[in-house]
């Protein structure tokens, strides 16, 4: 004969469930989202400065894109488990629903922390670039100038160092 299904609720269950939850919020910040907690950008009036070489001493930022990276990987790799998790049978993970939402949920944290991350690296190269420029002081060192055209063209700053005892050689093709 067969038994009658039935639906068995105890405090005890929900208990874990919730303690469960909690702990993966706890532990949520410190798995994930690296571009929002370990990248740090230039202060935003950094533009108005004119002294950029004590901003760059007191409050440095990151330039590297690795987090940024790791950031996106995770959340590739959490996308691709939460769609394992839809595709399973009930009968083979039982909690599948629950699993796949935590495994997108960890995603969507991990794209906001790549996003945010990378916008942060990018002020900071600009703040950078920014510094360099301040410390070279004049424009005629550049190595490339961009014209209206956005086409790079190269300027002779090679010249301004004298002239070279190399003798000139044709470029061949």
């Amino acid at each position: 004969m067969k038994k009658p299904l039935t639906c068995k609720f105890s405090w005890k269950d929900s208990e874990l469930k919730m303690s469960s939850l909690l702990i993966i919020l706890v532990l949520l910040p410190i798995v994930s989202g690296c571009g929002l907690a370990f990248v740090n950008a230039p202060p935003t009036d950094w533009e108005t400065s004119s002294d950029l070489e004590t901003i760059a001493l007191t409050q440095p930022c990151t330039n590297s894109k690795i987090l940024v990276a790791v950031d996106g990987i995770l959340a590739a790799a959490y996308a691709a488990q939460g769609v394992v998790y839809t595709t399973q049978d009930i009968w083979w993970e039982p909690n599948k629903n629950e699993m796949a939402i935590a495994s997108f949920a960890l995603s969507a944290v991990d794209i906001a922390g790549a996003v945010v991350g990378n916008r942060k690296v990018n002020e900071c190269r600009q703040f950078m670039a920014s510094l360099a420029e301040q410390r070279r002081g004049n424009e005629r060192l550049s190595t490339t100038s961009v014209d209206q055209d956005y086409s790079t063209t190269s300027t002779p700053w090679i010249e301004s160092l004298g002239t070279s005892p190399l003798p000139k050689i044709p470029h061949r093709k």
